[in-house]
């Protein structure tokens, strides 16, 4: 398990972390458990990073939207400032 993610419910720094609940299908579910067990860590905390690769990612970002969005005065642009994705 990475520094980043603890076991006492808290982030990088002590941070209070949201929790989320997320239903995969059986197929899925079993990807999942393969490459979080060729990474040596749990289910959860590897969905945690995969969300928040994508979150960090403009062209996930973009993509998601151009398929999905359905409010455009809501759509996002992310930017990449300092090296981190704002929107």
């Amino acid at each position: 398990m990475t520094a980043k993610y603890q076991k006492n419910g808290r982030g990088v720094g002590g941070q209070r972390v949201v929790r989320r609940s997320v239903s995969l299908t059986n197929k899925h579910d079993l990807k999942l458990r393969k490459i979080a067990i060729s990474c040596d860590m749990p289910k959860a905390t590897m969905m945690s990073v995969m969300i928040e690769t994508c979150l960090e990612n403009e062209s996930i970002i973009d993509f998601l939207q151009s398929q999905f969005n359905k409010m455009p005065e809501y759509k996002v642009k992310p930017i990449r400032i300092n090296g981190k994705v704002e929107y």
